[in-house]
């Protein structure tokens, strides 16, 4: 029995503890329960990103001076689909009234902008020459304005004798003819139709001819409509915006109620929520239940396995009691250490169980293999902590050592991950050492030597047979390996990286469903960068510049509401409200004659006879006219006129008489909404007092600063276009923010620190193995099922189509820790015993005992609905699958072909005797 410092220590302190078993147990339950109690009051789950990354980092830099000029708000978006138009926007208008109700909780709620203060400007965003030529529209439109409060009313526009067909002005017929053709096209659709179908406005063609196209129609769905309504999709999806006051769960709940109201007041729509907020909440609740899913299934798991590998219940039960006291106590650390857990430090209960167990097992197996020689507990226990204790110590010390190396990172998510399970595990290892030993004590204090502790069980009699074949034909195992790393070397070279973090989340989340709806509807994304500008000036040229740019779809400020004035402008203006000036609007709008009989349809048949006569007379100069736009006007009013004839031909009075009194009932109501619209035109500039509120909280700074929104034209969520968007709207502004920026930035950071975390674990466990083993050679053995270890992790990940991501990529320098603890345990019983078969006593069935457990431990967050904590699991799993297989079977198989003992001839006898 070897004798050092170390081991005398142990012994020392383990014999203390056994003496007062009582109440070492009692005080480790007290502190257990204080852990809780600080964890429960003190303890939060953080779901902000932000909060992963370091306070010191350039972006957290530049959001903080942002959030400054923009207070941080949690933005959602509601999507509604299916139903008519009116039921969408009723919908809008209900969830909107139920979530004004709860001002605490909901904030800038934004259905739709409301146009009774900003279509006075409307007009400014005209050029001076398009306003000119409005001007002179809206003057020569006058006359027929002024006829339409004649006594015929609506027959007057066609009986020839007003002076806006007069036929000795041919320009002004010509001027006039493009009006004619839609006024024509809309009597003969409501005289086909019976007067369904839809009314079109035909004012465009001759008040706003020399605008924009976009403006003109703009503009016409503006007249009348005080109202509208976020659309995508062309206008098949309504959108509502508002914002969370706090992203508490209970507001997201009683979100998700409100909409879930709505839904039932409108049965024929679908209504989903998504938003940045949202989807870390999500997140995080997906991923905390499944790691506290995982972390109970792995421990009754872990339970089972460890009472059937020891055909008895009592011990095995007392590890798990032991593991259980070093998560709480961890708990209780991180509480008030570090007070939070974040999306990545979450599932570290999970990981304590898989590594914290282990070394209950291999004292356990110890304990039983010597007291099967001594038939005395204490004796037994002594023995077992002299032989496996520094293993179990060096495993343990180089796994925290691996951990706390990733507390280096100056990445906060990852730092903090280190710190906890750094820490996590060598508290598992003080409770197995120190704890463990003092309950085997206590419950085995009148255990006597039987029979059955002699004889193995059968599980471990196959494994060592299993063992002494491999062994057998070592060279051809070897061999066998060999071969299998070369022909898979172009598979596992497909493993990639996946930096969608879309795809870590659960599909079947409705944030997730509905942000994919977005995307596929043509929404973009909920994912939008954001310029700050100094001024309405800088605005506007941002937004130019950024439209530009082939990756961005739109680019979108307040600025746009802000036309550019000039005196010729103001002065076109007042031109314009004088022409409008003494025109009868409310007697036009209320001039609805009926076509009652025969003589009222008559008059107006004569009116377009002789519309058709003036029409003759001017037919060969309009064929000719210099404006091919005339010329086809012409064309098409002949056609049209033609098509109207024979429509009221063949229909009866009846027909006629409903579809005519219905196109002249929205004609009407068209004119009084045109006139009302041009007289309330503005010549004065707009003000941001009169934006809406919801419009200026989300868009104007505390100091009057503008945000400028930038929207991608692609899918970011996917790499390759969230680089080229990033890439492109920081050649604009280099200190562009929001989501996109964040997403490109963090996962680049998270993924290089969890790099060269891996690397300063790597240097950690092998300055650690150095000094333990005082052996290059060793420690490159120590190394060995590591290495074949993360490649069969490899291999399995790309048969299995799982890429990395930045939540299972962590899983490398957590198998760094995991690996070296079965090299060790193998070298130094081989080194002890003097060869390389396991099976023969309990080093080999406590690896393998141990392996299962953690497999399992981990395998259990594959189960999960979070993708990336279900990745995690899997890459683990595989992870400690080859590494148990190496540590098993590779390396006592190197070691009997390539053989470092004094006796080469005993490596070749097996656990039970045999050759």
């Amino acid at each position: 029995m070897r004798s050092n410092v170390f081991n005398r220590c142990l012994l020392a302190a383990s014999r203390l503890t056994r003496r007062y078993s009582t109440t070492v147990v009692i005080l480790s339950l007290l502190l257990f329960v204080a852990s809780l109690s600080i964890a429960i009051t003190s303890l939060v789950f953080e779901t902000d990103r932000d909060a992963l990354a370091s306070p010191d980092d350039r972006l957290q830099i530049l959001k903080t001076q942002f959030y400054a000029e923009f207070p941080p708000a949690d933005e959602v978006v509601v999507m509604v689909q299916g139903g008519s138009q009116q039921q969408r926007e009723a919908s809008v208008e209900l969830l909107t009234e139920l979530l004004r109700q709860h001002p605490e909780s909901f904030s800038a709620i934004f259905p739709f902008v409301e146009l009774t203060k900003l279509n006075r400007q409307v007009l400014m965003f005209l050029s001076e020459e398009e306003l000119e030529q409005l001007v002179g529209a809206v003057g020569q439109a006058r006359h027929v304005l002024e006829s339409l409060n004649s006594p015929n009313g609506f027959a007057s526009l066609l009986d020839g004798k007003g002076e806006q067909l007069d036929p000795g002005s041919q320009e002004r017929f010509a001027s006039m003819l493009p009006f004619l053709v839609e006024l024509l096209r809309g009597i003969e659709s409501a005289v086909s139709s019976r007067g369904r179908a839809h009314y079109q406005s035909p004012w465009g063609k001759i008040l706003f001819a020399g605008a924009d196209s976009r403006f003109a129609s703009g503009v016409s769905g503006a007249v009348g409509n005080h109202r509208v309504f976020h659309t995508i999709d062309e206008g098949r999806v309504h959108l509502l915006l508002l914002r969370l006051v706090n992203k508490e769960n209970k507001t997201i709940q009683l979100l998700r109620e409100l909409t879930e109201t709505t839904g039932r007041a409108h049965p024929s729509l679908v209504l989903g929520m998504t938003g940045s907020a949202l989807l870390e909440h999500d997140e995080m609740e997906t991923s905390e239940r499944d790691s506290r899913r995982s972390a109970m299934l792995s421990l009754f798991l872990v339970s089972v396995v460890f009472a059937i590998a020891f055909r008895q219940l009592l011990r095995p039960l007392a590890a798990v009691f032991c593991l259980l006291l070093s998560v709480g106590w961890t708990v209780g650390f991180t509480a008030l250490t570090i007070g939070r857990l974040n999306l990545l430090t979450v599932s570290f209960a999970t990981i304590l169980i898989g590594l914290g167990i282990d070394f209950g097992i291999h004292l356990l197996f110890r304990y039983e293999e010597e007291f099967s020689k001594c038939g005395d507990v204490d004796e037994a226990l002594d023995r077992a902590l002299i032989g496996a204790g520094p293993d179990i110590t060096v495993g343990a010390l180089s796994t925290a050592v691996a951990f706390w190396a990733v507390g280096l990172t100056n990445f906060t998510g990852i730092s903090e991950l280190g710190t906890i399970a750094g820490v996590g595990v060598t508290i598992c290892l003080f409770s197995t050492l120190l704890i463990l030993p003092a309950l085997i004590a206590k419950m085995d204090r009148a255990r006597r030597l039987s029979v059955r502790d002699a004889i193995p069980a059968g599980w471990r009699i196959l494994l060592a047979r299993l063992e002494s074949q491999l062994i057998g034909r070592a060279r051809w195992t070897l061999v066998g390996v060999g071969a299998f790393l070369l022909m898979t070397l172009p598979i596992v070279s497909t493993v990639g990286f996946d930096y969608n973090l879309l795809h870590l989340q659960d599909p079947s989340l409705e944030s997730v469903k509905t942000e994919l709806d977005l995307i596929e509807r043509g929404g973009n994304t909920v994912l939008v960068s954001i310029s700050v500008a100094d001024s309405v000036k800088h605005a506007n040229d941002l937004r130019q510049r950024f439209e530009a740019l082939p990756s961005v779809s739109r680019a979108e400020s307040v600025s746009e509401l802000f036309p550019i004035s000039s005196h010729r402008k103001t002065e076109l203006l007042k031109e314009l409200h004088c022409n409008l000036e003494g025109l009868p609007v409310e007697a036009v709008s209320t001039n609805q004659e009926k076509l009652t009989n025969g003589s009222d349809l008559e008059e107006l048949g004569q009116g377009f006879i002789a519309l058709e006569a003036l029409f003759k007379t001017q037919k060969g100069t309009l064929a000719s006219h210099r404006s091919s736009s005339v010329r086809r006007a012409a064309t098409e009013f002949e056609v049209l006129l033609k098509k109207l004839f024979e429509e009221m031909s063949d229909v009866g009075p009846g027909p006629l008489e409903d579809g005519l009194l219905t196109f002249q009932e929205n004609f009407l109501a068209d004119v009084a909404a045109i006139v009302g619209f041009l007289r309330g035109q503005s010549d004065g500039p707009l003000s941001l007092a009169q934006l809406p509120e919801n419009l200026r909280v989300r868009s104007i700074g505390l100091t009057g600063k503008l945000a400028v929104y930038i929207y991608p034209r692609e899918n970011i969520w996917e790499r390759p276009a969230l680089e080229r968007f990033v890439n492109d709207v920081r050649s604009v502004d280099p200190e562009v923010l929001g989501d996109p920026v964040t997403i490109m930035h963090y996962t680049q950071a998270l993924k290089t620190a969890f790099e060269w975390s891996g690397l300063y674990a790597l240097l950690a466990v092998v300055a650690m193995l150095l000094v333990y083993f005082r052996s290059i050679t060793w420690t490159m053995l120590a190394l060995l099922p590591l290495a074949t270890g993360i490649y069969f992790m490899l291999f399995a990940m790309a048969c299995y189509g799982v890429s990395f991501n930045p939540a299972n990529f962590m899983g490398l320098p957590l198998l760094l820790g995991i690996g070296l603890d079965f090299g060790i345990h193998i070298l130094h019983r081989s080194k002890e015993e003097g060869k390389v078969t396991m099976f023969g006593h309990s080093t080999g069935p406590a690896t393998a005992v141990s392996a299962i457990t953690t497999i399992l431990g981990f395998g259990t967050l594959a189960l999960g609905g979070h993708n990336g904590v279900a990745s995690l699991g899997f890459v683990l799993a595989a992870g400690v699958t080859g590494i148990m297989v190496s540590a098993l079977f590779i390396l006592p198989a190197l070691l009997s072909v390539w053989s470092p003992f004094p006796d080469p001839a005993s490596l070749k006898q097996n656990a039970w005797g045999t050759d």
